[in-house]
């Protein structure tokens, strides 16, 4: 059981930053006459201007500043920039969507009065009885509804009585509630957060865990300056004592490629562990890698976006194709032991369960991608591929010119079916690496140099305009400065050999290099088919028309046995069980050294159901089913 005061007043950080950004509502300044931005009204039915009012109705659209106004009735002032607007009202400004009936809204103070409205800003979603500007700078909502659940009738959300909003000060909530669907399980009478974190904050959260007892964390946040924060923790645990930590962040916003977007973590946190030997589970914990009384964590995280045409380090953003990008991250871990995050840290254990240290850099370009790793683990806790460094470019698909017909004058090709032509693909890289085994392991580290280069032609075609078809071929070169064998010629892969002989630390190691190859040949075979249902409603999962599109599909590929297996040689890749499909094409396969003979048919199916939400596609729902047969 746990109960935490944080949720509450993460709603009432969004509700300050949504509705009370400085260049938002807060803006109450008049610019200059001469850069008042323009200002345009259109509509499908009649216009007039009489008395100093514009009026217009149908279909109005009334664009001013960068905010766009839509509704089926508008009186407009140009002089004050006030409108009211009557009927399907949508007010879109700074990425964000108003919906209502009737609504007053001022292009420039941003002063806006409402009843019955609903806004939309990015997932969380506000719905409210009235919305008012008693003064300016201050901003009142009665009956607000807060959730993230975008549903007719969400699963979850909270409701308070009053809002008000001090737009660059503070949010204040009164009466607010917290439900489960129509179950409550949280109210606070009045909640005070300040904006953007400029002021400090309290954070308390207690419950009780069977391995840590009773337990109450306190956290104390605070803001150095508007990009550097801190916090201080004090926690307690019933069966453990009494335990602390400090912590500081450091954001800068990306305001385009010359102003790169940096967040940089560290993290402190220490405990005197008194009841160390308690753990759950039904497993031991071995006694070479039982925890010591004195337990800590020291965390530090590093991710930096130079370009900003792509970040992999955020999946929320997507690179535009035609512009590179130029990312960073690292992470550094110092551990006390193997299962610190394990007891005291849950969410973060769930997340990494063996937290390591590494570097990582990606360069990203419409035809190719270069990426640098480094990977090692400071405390030997935890069995570590190491790369001390490795190096990367992958070529991605691009079609080989002279294949397919060109128009001189487009510079299109003239293909009448559209078949693009032949296509290559491939990737090299050479990589330092080492097998850094944990505290308890008995085994001989190892190393090698591994140069690795693939290459794959395509030639994707597409028959009777439904009947898509790509074969490919592909060739592997991998060479190993060492093999790595251990005596009898046996690989490392449990504590003793197959001989049943231990493999101490001392044991001497083949340095043999060697070369791999490895050929591989395959189809794709898929088509799409759909059908559509616009007349399909459903207001509770916000059902606007339904789309099933069907997409059949039949994968074949083939790797003849390689002159070297993996069994043969004490390789650093290992292939991991996951719920996901293993992939067929080679390019795609980053598990180098366990590529073994394969002969497989996957034959499926991928289906995805579409419907629209605020008039663009959605996806409802997607799911594939596939067997392979090898």
């Amino acid at each position: 059981m746990k109960i935490s005061f944080s949720w509450l007043l993460g709603v009432a950080v969004w509700a300050s930053c949504v509705l009370g950004v400085s260049d938002g509502l807060g803006q109450t300044s008049e610019p200059p006459e001469s850069v008042e931005p323009p200002l345009q009204i259109t509509s499908d039915g009649a216009n007039r201007y009489e008395g100093g009012i514009y009026y217009a109705e149908n279909n109005v659209n009334v664009t001013y500043g960068g905010d766009v106004l839509l509704a089926d009735q508008v009186h407009f002032n140009p002089t004050t920039k006030e409108a009211t607007a009557k009927g399907n009202v949508r007010l879109y400004k700074l990425g964000q969507i108003y919906r209502g009936d009737l609504l007053t809204y001022n292009f420039r103070t941003k002063t806006i009065l409402s009843e019955k409205f609903r806004f939309l800003d990015g997932k969380m979603m506000m719905e409210g009885q009235s919305i008012s500007t008693p003064e300016i700078g201050n901003y009142q909502i009665d009956g607000g509804h807060y959730t993230t659940d975008n549903r007719e009738k969400p699963g979850w959300n909270v409701k308070a009585t009053s809002v008000s909003l001090y737009p660059d000060d503070k949010t204040v909530v009164e009466n607010s509630v917290g439900y489960f669907g129509d179950v409550p399980f949280f109210w606070f009478p009045y909640l005070v957060q300040y904006q953007r974190d400029t002021h400090s904050s309290v954070d308390v959260s207690v419950g009780t865990v069977s391995r840590l007892g009773i337990y109450a964390l306190g956290s104390y946040r605070f803001a150095l300056s508007d990009k550097l924060k801190g916090e201080m923790d004090v926690d307690y645990y019933s069966r453990r004592g009494w335990a602390g930590g400090a912590a500081l962040s450091y954001v800068t916003p990306g305001k385009g490629t010359d102003h790169p977007t940096t967040q940089v973590g560290l993290r402190g946190w220490y405990i005197n562990d008194r009841g160390y030997q308690i753990y759950d589970g039904t497993d031991e914990r071995p006694d070479a890698a039982a925890p010591p009384r004195g337990r800590y964590w020291f965390p530090y995280s590093h991710n930096t976006t130079i370009l900003k045409g792509g970040n992999p380090v955020d999946p929320d953003r997507t690179p535009a194709f035609d512009d590179p990008s130029l990312s960073s991250r690292s992470r550094i871990n110092v551990l006390s032991d193997a299962y610190v995050t394990q007891d005291f840290f849950a969410d973060d254990y769930i997340l990494d369960q063996q937290p390591n240290t590494y570097l990582d850099a990606m360069y990203q370009d419409p035809n190719f991608t270069v990426t640098a790793n480094a990977r090692t683990q400071i405390n030997n806790l935890f069995q570590t591929q190491q790369q001390k460094p490795s190096a990367k470019i992958e070529f991605k698909r691009q079609f080989i010119p002279g294949t397919y017909g060109v128009d001189p004058n487009t510079g299109k090709q003239t293909d009448p079916d559209g078949n693009p032509g032949l296509a290559y693909e491939g990737e090299s890289s050479v990589s330092y690496l080492g097998t850094q085994w944990n505290q308890v392991a008995n085994q001989t580290d190892y190393t090698a140099i591994r140069y690795d280069t693939y290459h794959q032609l395509l030639y994707p075609r597409q028959y009777f305009n439904w009947l898509n078809f790509t074969p490919r071929a592909g060739i592997r070169g991998t060479v190993y400065t060492r093999n790595n064998l251990a005596p009898g010629n046996v690989t490392q892969n449990t504590q003793t050999n197959a001989v049943g002989n231990s493999l101490g630390n001392g044991v001497v190691l083949s340095d043999t290099s060697l070369f791999r190859y490895v050929f591989n040949v395959g189809a794709d075979l898929s088509t799409k088919v759909h059908a559509s249902w616009s007349d399909v409603k459903n207001q509770a999962w916000a059902i606007d028309g339904l789309r099933h599109v069907m997409e059949p599909f039949v994968h074949f590929s083939y790797v003849p046995r390689p002159n070297v297996r993996p069994t043969e040689f004490a390789g650093y890749d290992t292939r991991v069980n996951s719920v996901e499909a293993t992939p067929l094409n080679s390019s795609l396969y980053n598990s180098v050294d366990s590529i073994d003979q394969l002969l497989v048919v996957r034959p499926g199916v991928m289906n995805r159901v579409w419907t629209r939400r605020d008039g663009q596609p959605y996806e409802l729902a997607n799911w594939k089913l596939y067997g392979d047969y090898q």
